[in-house]
């Protein structure tokens, strides 16, 4: 097995690679106390800045905000990683200055994909002004595994602008038809 060390680490002192007791998770759990009470002041504090209801619920819940800036400042805050974390979270006024991180990095992220949105529209208006119509092509794609694979053949019937594109069997669709 690959890792086994033959119980050779835990003659020498040290921890066995077979052991099935992590103290990581409980260490981490530690700084986790109070992450209630954290996560309800920010949320309120959030509110009071303008983000709340819809806003709030896509920044923690919307695969598009999962690992963005925004996300990750509100889950460090909530759940603190360290001591010196959770002790800086603490600290008067750190809920004032997260809130506002967190709203400035939400706005930041929403702009940047508008701009993204309006780029891309232009890009296909000019495309459809220079060479009006499609390409009476249909591209079909049956049982293929990878959405890595279909999201770029569908990017590659676009820019060559195919007229449709059929998805069935296994083949993973977009979340949006569009």
């Amino acid at each position: 097995i690959s890792g086994d060390c033959g119980g050779w680490q835990r003659r020498r002192g040290g921890p066995c690679c077979s052991d099935s007791r992590s103290t990581f998770a409980e260490e981490a759990e530690s700084f986790h106390v109070g992450a209630r009470a954290r996560r309800v002041a920010l949320d309120a504090e959030l509110a009071v800045r303008g983000l709340s209801g819809d806003g709030l619920a896509a920044l923690l819940e919307s695969a598009d905000h999962r690992g963005s800036p925004a996300f990750r400042a509100y889950n460090s805050f909530v759940y603190p990683k360290s001591e010196g974390a959770l002790a800086n979270a603490e600290k008067a006024g750190r809920l004032a200055t997260v809130a506002q991180a967190v709203c400035f990095l939400h706005r930041e992220q929403k702009a940047e994909h508008a701009n993204w949105l309006r780029n891309h529209d232009r890009t296909l208006a000019e495309a459809d002004a220079a060479n009006p119509g499609r390409f009476p092509l249909t591209l079909v794609l049956d049982n293929i595994r990878s959405a890595h694979n279909v999201g770029s053949l569908l990017r590659a019937a676009e820019a060559a602008r195919v007229e449709s594109v059929h998805l069935c069997g296994i083949t993973p669709a977009p979340p949006h038809a569009s």
